[in-house]
């Protein structure tokens, strides 16, 4: 399996506040999950607790994949117990509403 570390430091730099970055930054997920099986996403040096970001960063991935795949392609380094605490909510929460939406 291939596996790509990303420094979100360094790819985003200060840019981790806004719903705008957060795009961006999922976009390039996105991108780079088509080239790698697992992605590595390190937090080193960073609090996010931007939920806005975090929301569409992450979180929204949920609209595209499962949760098992989330698990498997994702995994987060050196995050802090509060932004952990706040993605989880955040997605658990897209999961349910896509739960929601798929059910009507």
């Amino acid at each position: 399996m291939k596996e790509k570390t990303i420094k979100i430091a360094e790819v985003c730099g200060e840019d981790i506040v806004s719903r705008d970055d957060g795009l961006k930054f999922r976009n390039y997920i996105v991108q780079e999950l088509s080239k790698f099986d697992i992605l590595i996403l390190d937090f080193e040096g960073l609090t996010i607790a931007s939920v806005s970001f975090m929301d569409e960063a992450f979180a929204k991935l949920a609209f595209g994949y499962d949760r098992e795949e989330l698990a498997t392609m994702l995994k987060f380094e050196n995050m802090n117990e509060f932004d952990k605490d706040r993605l989880n909510e955040l997605t658990l929460d897209r999961l349910n509403q896509k739960k929601t939406m798929a059910a009507k």
